[in-house]
């Protein structure tokens, strides 16, 4: 979640503790090109100020990706209608990475001033533009419709925000 109040070295997505997985977040490699974004609730954040890195927890698979994440503050609560669409987001990475078991930690080029209003929103955009399957992350429960994913081989990356998608 996040580290007391102040700067955070990074945030940790997910519980090693968990049993829940997923294929779809924080990116879904089946396809050549995902989209997600996912929100995280104050709370959860524990008063984190600066985000300058995220962890990501992998249970299996080893697949080299082309990422771009985003972040930003948001007072949406929940994704049930779709994308967020009206949010401020700074690029905190860009960049070919490696995801392998285990927790994958990724440090961002641009820090992220979050503060301690609002919900944080994370978009993942998976660039690379081939499909590989069998890579699984950990997830975590969270109430109502907080993660919504779209995928696709053709017509290239998403560049804009997409419509339709499924909700989690």
């Amino acid at each position: 979640s996040g580290s007391g109040n102040g700067t955070a070295d990074s945030v940790f997505v997910g519980d090693t503790a968990s049993t829940g997985t997923s294929s779809y977040l924080p990116t879904y490699t089946f396809y050549n090109y995902s989209y997600t974004q996912q929100i995280f609730t104050n709370n959860e954040l524990n008063g984190v100020g600066t985000i300058a890195g995220m962890d990501f927890f992998v249970t299996s698979g080893t697949r080299q990706r082309n990422i771009s994440i985003y972040m930003a503050r948001t007072n949406a609560d929940n994704l049930s209608s779709g994308y967020v669409t009206d949010a401020d987001f700074t690029q905190v990475y860009s960049g070919t990475y490696t995801f392998a078991p285990g927790v994958n930690h990724i440090d961002f080029t641009t820090p992220f001033v979050y503060g301690e209003s609002g919900n944080l929103l994370l978009l993942v955009r998976d660039n690379t533009g081939s499909y590989q399957s069998g890579l699984t992350f950990v997830t975590h429960t969270a109430s109502g419709t907080r993660a919504r994913y779209i995928y696709r081989d053709s017509d290239g990356p998403y560049t804009s925000v997409p419509s339709g998608g499924t909700s989690t």
